[in-house]
């Protein structure tokens, strides 16, 4: 794809508008498609940073790891820290250089597969897959994650790691996590990138791989636990359990009623969030005044149709 290509940004079946990225000018570009705006369609899909208006608008100030020069709402559907990794590998496979691609051609690869009901256009074609084995993704992901070495010397699987590429990509954050849907009936578990319908329910999971030195140590069983406990206090949290009494897997908030559901992060609306961790701690702390304030701003201009989700990936 040329560094300076034009993908559609969709929402529902509808051209929402066009965005665009010049790397040597360090900009990116989005203009609605004046029909959706005429429409007066969905009025309140992206409350801050694009303006309702037809003129193209220009973002120059989001270069960086976060955003990658992109708008905050539209980088939200990139791969994060672990996303990145696999993003990385599968490339490689391919005799791709990672390095190279774009972050307009990423979101092609996102395309119709990511969390959230925005999709981007063209889609860059994937081979489908059916089934996916747990076992067998969690052997790719150490391999990937802990064998230091490179993609063809890892003998890795090619259908598990397009497995992982295609279900691990797009939940975000910096630890191990795939989507998957369980049918409701049979129980038989396929990959979730793809499906939503109602047959299913659809999980997100954070998947246990013992790590050198944490042996023992399972943080999705206490990330259960508190879920457990927050239930208990009366805290409202999309259903969850534990799979292979291991994995800890959360209904996915974005998947609802056989219909995907529009949601944006707090991250996505408010210039994002620092990586490293104790800058952002610090940060936080000086700006909480701030910060509250503007996610009870951002709350209480969503419609009730709307998801607001207060993002913080580990």
């Amino acid at each position: 794809m040329a560094k300076n290509s034009i993908i559609e940004v969709r929402l529902f079946g509808l051209e929402i508008g066009k965005l665009g990225y010049d790397i040597d000018k360090q900009a990116s570009y989005f203009q609605y498609n004046p029909k959706f705006l005429e429409s007066n369609q969905y009025t309140n899909i992206f409350p801050y940073i694009f303006k309702r208006v037809k003129p193209v608008q220009i973002f120059n100030k989001f270069e960086g790891e976060t955003f990658r020069g992109l708008p905050p709402m539209i980088a939200d559907s990139l791969p994060d820290m672990f996303g990145n990794i696999i993003f990385k590998e599968w490339f490689e496979s391919k005799n791709k250089e990672f390095k190279k691609i774009t972050p307009l051609e990423q979101l092609t690869y996102v395309a119709n597969r990511g969390m959230g009901a925005l999709e981007y256009h063209p889609i860059s074609k994937i081979p489908k897959t059916s089934t996916i084995n747990i076992d067998e993704i969690i052997e790719v992901l150490h391999k990937v994650l802990y064998v230091k070495k490179e993609t063809n010397e890892k003998e890795l699987s090619d259908i598990a790691l397009l497995n992982v590429f295609k279900i691990g990509t797009s939940a975000g954050g910096a630890r191990p996590k795939i989507l998957i849907s369980e049918h409701k009936t049979t129980g038989k578990i396929i990959p979730g990138d793809m499906e939503y319908s109602n047959d299913y329910n659809h999980y997100l999971v954070k998947l246990f791989i013992n790590e050198e030195g944490e042996k023992g140590y399972n943080k999705e069983k206490i990330e259960y636990a508190y879920y457990v406990m927050a239930k208990e206090a009366g805290i409202q949290m999309m259903p969850s359990k534990l799979i292979e009494n291991k994995h800890f897997a959360t209904l996915r908030y974005d998947r609802q009623h056989g219909e995907k559901q529009h949601v944006l992060t707090a991250c996505g609306q408010a210039d994002g969030i620092l990586k490293n961790r104790k800058i952002q701690a610090t940060k936080m702390c000086l700006n909480w005044h701030w910060t509250l304030k503007c996610l009870i701003k951002i709350y209480r201009n969503f419609s009730e149709e709307w998801y607001l989700m207060w993002y913080l990936p580990i």
